[in-house]
């Protein structure tokens, strides 16, 4: 099969896998040319389930959380929080995703996965219907 595709959100082109893993629970290949490349796959399985985690950094100057954490905010004259690029480009935090996606019996393997691609493309949005079906997965470059 092997069809050539688009990524639904960032439009890379990408192909369509022969077989999928049913059991994978993350990064599951496409067997349809409908889905995600790997990057916006990881992106948005980060946002979805720490998404609020990243959104609530500490201050680097005071070490306290933001607001919406239910401590007390920053109170620095100049708040120096991470962006996502700073944590995306850490190691371990590559490293713990990696693990997870081998719990996640994913399909992709870490090493597809282009951390800077995903920085760089954070902020889009996704399309209303990203969620994979039968069929549907994650598509791959």
């Amino acid at each position: 099969m092997n069809q050539p595709s688009n990524c639904y959100r960032c439009g890379v082109r990408c192909r369509v896998a022969d077989t999928s893993n049913a059991e994978a629970r993350l990064l599951r290949h496409a067997t349809e040319p409908h889905g995600l490349c790997v990057n916006c796959g990881a992106t948005q399985w980060l946002k979805e389930n720490v998404g609020e985690v990243i959104a609530n950094q500490r201050c680097r100057k005071c070490d306290k959380h933001r607001e919406s954490y239910g401590r007390r905010g920053c109170a620095c004259s100049e708040p120096d929080f991470p962006g996502i690029d700073d944590i995306l480009r850490l190691e371990h935090i590559q490293k713990t995703f990696a693990q997870l996606m081998a719990v996640g019996k994913s399909d992709a393997k870490p090493d597809e996965i282009d951390w800077l691609e995903v920085i760089a493309n954070w902020e889009l949005p996704f399309p209303d219907e990203t969620k994979p079906t039968q069929g549907q997965g994650e598509l791959f470059s």
